[in-house]
């Protein structure tokens, strides 16, 4: 409201290069917000695959995570969203190993860099992922419990109960097993979140996300819709309306640039920025040349 006011306040006194400054200022501290998410979980839970979901890849796609890697991981590994540079998805070495110990892992993961952490597991939550959750709500940072291959868990039930199962059932039986599973390693939670790293429009992946939104400040909300994969029509509405508002912003500053009575000024300035917001609209809608 304060920076609305100064708008406003701008625009009735005629300050033309106030009004350009400000809005300016106000793009560019959307461009520098960072978001860092750290993706923690046991070897073959399925983590890499989550993170090249939660960015819009397939396993095989230039820049993905790599899967079915032997080795586990030494150090804290770093993907950046193809689009959203400014947002970036860690993978985390397993805690509870020798190499990391549970009472040093924090610190040696520099857990204070994160802004939130999901903690994976494909089939039964352990006494390190308990670990793992108080050490995090120490910090009072969030966290995510992430059951993965639902899918694949649902496809062994019908095929040992030839295809007869009720689907919703099964899936509150395995939140609550999970759920149950939790307390008894002493953390209390009553949210769990069932996914498909190939069907992410079904299950609870759509939950998923609107837990992460509800749980960030305003701007990072903003920063980590425009980068959700593009899975279902109400994604593409949820970035039209946080495009939408850039929109204004970006006219305004062509609408004050054209009052200045400089020949040749408005005209150059009005393709810079047009180009410059079509480039990001088409990133964020994921309108590549491919795709198009």
């Amino acid at each position: 409201m304060e920076q609305l006011n100064k708008l406003k306040s701008y625009f009735e006194e005629g300050q033309v290069e106030k009004v350009i400054f400000l809005i300016q200022q106000k793009l560019a501290e959307q461009d520098k917000i960072e978001l860092n998410a750290a993706v923690a979980g046991e070897t073959g839970a399925g983590k890499s695959t989550v993170i090249n979901a939660t960015r819009g890849l397939q396993n095989n796609d230039d820049g993905a995570a790599k899967v079915d890697v032997k080795e586990a991981i030494m150090k804290p590994t770093a993907y950046s969203h193809p689009n959203q540079f400014n947002v970036c998805y860690w993978d985390l070495p397993g805690i509870g190993s020798t190499k990391f110990p549970a009472t040093t892992y924090p610190k040696k993961m520099k857990f204070e860099r994160y802004d939130f952490f999901i903690i994976i597991s494909a089939c039964h939550f352990k006494e390190n992922d308990a670990k793992l959750a108080k050490e995090i709500k120490q910090l009072r940072k969030n966290f995510y419990f992430v059951h993965t291959k639902i899918d694949q868990d649902l496809y062994s039930m019908r095929k040992r109960g030839s295809n007869k199962i009720n689907e919703e059932e099964k899936l509150d039986d395995i939140r609550s097993k999970c759920v149950n599973n939790l307390r008894e390693a002493g953390i209390r939670t009553l949210t769990m979140f069932l996914i498909s790293n190939f069907i992410q429009d079904r299950y609870d992946f759509n939950r998923l996300n609107k837990a992460l939104e509800d749980d960030l400040l305003y701007l990072q909300k903003s920063i980590i819709v425009l980068a959700y994969a593009n899975q279902s029509v109400v994604i593409v509405q949820q970035k039209s309306k946080i495009l939408q508002k850039r929109v204004w912003m970006s006219a305004t500053i062509l609408c004050a640039v054209g009052a200045v009575p400089i020949p040749g000024l408005s005209l150059a300035c009005d393709i810079t920025i047009l180009i410059r917001e079509i480039i990001y609209f088409r990133k964020c809608l994921g309108l590549d040349d491919a795709s198009l």
